[in-house]
This record gives C-alpha cells, structure tokens and sequence, in this order.
C-alpha cells in the first residue's frame, strides 16, 4: 500500500491487509461470515420463524497469567450483528450488562419470539433469565448448548474470536502510534469493545 492508502486503511483495518502489520498481528485470517455445517443449517431451517443468537462470555486480558476483564459477545444469526460489552462482573447480579442486552435485542429489531443460545456455565444462564423477565410478554426462548459437544455454541465461540481478533489489531495499531502500552484496564478498553463490533459488522 502507499502512505495514503495505509492512512485510509488504518482507521477501521477493514478488509484485512497482508500488508498491515497490525492486521497480521491481530488477526490471522478475515472471517466475513461465518462458516455453517450442514448440522447448523438444520437447525437454522427448523428456527427460521424465530430470530436466533448466540451468547458467550470471555476474559480478556494482557497476557496469559494477568488478571483480565470479563465481556459478553452475542450474535445474531440472520443479520451477523454482533456486540460486545465489558461488564462489571458475570451473572445475574449485573443489571447493566441485562440493560445492554435489552438495547442490542431492540437494536437489531427484535420485539417478538426470539431463541438464544448460550452455554451451560451457570452465570450466563442466569444472566438471561433476567433478560427474559425483563423482556416481558415477549417470548424468549433459552437454549444450553450439550457439555459433550465442543461445537454446539460455535456461532457464540466465532463472535468473541471475532472481537478478540479485531481489538487485538486496535490495540496494537494504538500502541505503534501512542509508543506506549496499552492494557484492558485502561478506561478506554470497553469502548473499543463496543467500537470493534460495529466495525466488523459494517463488513
């Protein structure tokens, strides 16, 4: 790339660039859609009256060993929208990441019966029995995806690879420009969470 078009594509590193090395060092290949099975395309063909996300938290941190920050992704089937959101802590306990899961469902439109998948760890799962009480007269079904099937919740494993991969690319971007490290502790982190996603949903 010349001057220009490395400027251009250093504000959002969309597409990756071979030529970018903080895209090489955050991400190693461009997922634009995720991949399906055959198996999940079954499933997705018997839930196509219904919307269909998925939801995992993650940890991120500085490196392996430190103490990191705990999020939640979650992502829609149909439309790919994805969020993310550092939350205080995990489980039912936190309302402001049930506030945030609230304004993503009404952001990507969702007002009537909706299905939600998430793991079997027991803080997420009370996390969105919350979510369903708050959600009312709206129907929302929870799904726990199989402890013996490692795959079972891959659309909700893709989207944190997904944030992980682009913050990551941010992050060391800003630290090339600033000459200074960067942690997740550092009050700007959730925002570039947030930031992450509406740019990898832009693609």
């Amino acid at each position: 790339m010349t001057p220009t078009e490395m400027s251009n594509h250093a504000l959002t590193h969309i597409p990756f660039h071979p030529g970018c090395r903080s895209c090489v060092a955050g991400r190693k290949r461009d997922h634009q859609h995720l991949r399906r099975s055959g198996l999940e395309k079954t499933q997705q063909d018997l839930d196509a009256a219904n919307a269909h996300n998925s939801a995992e938290y993650f940890f991120p941190k500085d490196a392996p060993g430190h103490k990191g920050v705990t999020a939640i992704a979650i992502r829609d089937r149909d439309t790919k929208f994805l969020a993310g959101h550092v939350v205080e802590q995990n489980g039912a306990g936190q309302q402001g990441a049930v506030s945030q899961l609230l304004k993503y469902l009404r952001k990507i439109g969702h007002h009537d019966k909706i299905v939600i998948r998430t793991d079997q760890e027991v803080s997420i799962v009370d996390l969105f029995k919350i979510v369903v009480k708050e959600r009312g007269t709206s129907k929302t079904i929870l799904e726990t995806a199989p402890r013996s099937d490692s795959k079972a919740n891959g659309e909700a494993e893709n989207a944190v690879q997904s944030i992980e991969q682009m913050v990551r690319t941010y992050m060391i971007d800003l630290q090339e420009r600033c000459g200074e490290e960067s942690s997740v502790d550092d009050a700007f982190y959730a925002w570039l969470v947030e930031h992450a996603c509406d740019m990898t949903g832009c693609r």
